[in-house]
């Protein structure tokens, strides 16, 4: 500077260094935790320079939402011609300079703003009033969770090719999803929590997904219980996640048998021995739907059938 008697300096006050923001443009300030505020670091070289400083964030038309303001150090109440002359032999008072500013998404009046795209800037000044004014740059504010809500009507299946429950069909409901949004699945054994497979997709997802049984290799997963996990996230940090537990896969052919409690028995109502007993008997009756036996004369006719739900008997 050429001096301190009020001569305007030509050039731009090289007090101001640089505004620089501690994470991506996208903030979300819903007190979730994350992303909730835009954190911005003051690059300031030599303070000293600096009589003022202010940070501006305005919306898209210009207008000024929030401002943060530094007091002119030049400021004097009452100016007499002493104050005048103490002021040009003093030593220069420092301009109070934050560190950092934090941003909450607030406007003037402690309100959130709404969602939508806002820009900041920052401007200091010397004590001939030079300025220095940093890039106008954009911050998003996004306080919108995208959801993919998981669900499925049935838990079972068996991937073996035989054409019955070879697939498992999961329907998946979104909304609030945007473009540049990620979706992504993940298919997880439930006691390892060893992920298998992982599908991901942007800014759209589809209404089922079909798992087929497979791993990311290609290869049937072992038989057991596997969950099925979809999470949602945007760039602002907003995020949900929906779980289906307990998929049971099962690959292997189950055992059933029945079996008489007498082999030979006279129906004639005569007391003796006029019934016998049929025990069943199933390797499994998880995921059970429905049963039938037939009792079959010697060509092969049905001469009376037993059938059920889910409900398998032990004994007829």
């Amino acid at each position: 500077f050429q001096a301190e008697d009020g001569i305007r300096d030509a050039q731009e006050s090289r007090g101001l260094g640089d505004v620089y923001k501690r994470q991506s443009e996208y903030i979300s300030p819903n007190l979730d935790g994350v992303n909730d505020v835009l954190a911005l670091d003051i690059g300031i070289r030599d303070n000293t320079m600096v009589f003022g400083w202010k940070l501006d964030i305005t919306d898209e038309a210009g207008n000024t939402v929030k401002s943060y303001v530094a007091p002119d150090v030049r400021k004097i109440r009452h100016m007499t011609l002493g104050k005048f002359v103490r002021r040009i032999f003093a030593k220069k008072q420092e301009v109070a300079i934050p560190k950092s500013i934090d941003w909450s998404g607030e406007d003037s009046e402690g309100a959130k703003v709404p969602d939508g795209s806002y820009f900041y800037e920052m401007t200091a000044w010397d004590e001939n009033n030079n300025k220095t004014v940093t890039d106008r740059r954009r911050v998003v504010v996004d306080t919108k969770t995208p959801v993919v809500e998981a669900a499925s009507e049935t838990l079972l299946f068996s991937p073996n090719g035989d054409g019955v429950k070879d697939t498992l069909a999961i329907a998946l409901t979104s909304s609030g999803v945007d473009a540049g949004d990620r979706i992504e699945i993940r298919i997880a054994d439930a006691n390892t929590k060893r992920v298998v497979l992982e599908r991901t997709f942007e800014g759209a997802v589809p209404d089922r997904y079909v798992w087929d049984g497979r791993d990311a290799a290609g290869a049937v997963v072992p038989e057991g219980a596997y969950d099925f996990v979809v999470e949602a996230a945007d760039a602002a940090g907003n995020a949900s996640s929906s779980v289906v537990s307990g998929i049971s896969v099962r690959t292997e052919y189950e055992k059933i048998s029945v079996s008489p409690s007498l082999r030979a028995f006279s129906p004639n109502g005569d007391g003796f021995y006029d019934m016998t007993d049929l025990r069943l008997f199933s390797s499994s009756r998880e995921g059970l739907t429905s049963w039938h036996l037939a009792l079959l004369d010697a060509e092969g006719r049905a001469v009376r059938e037993f059938s059920g739900g889910r409900n398998f008997p032990d004994i007829i």
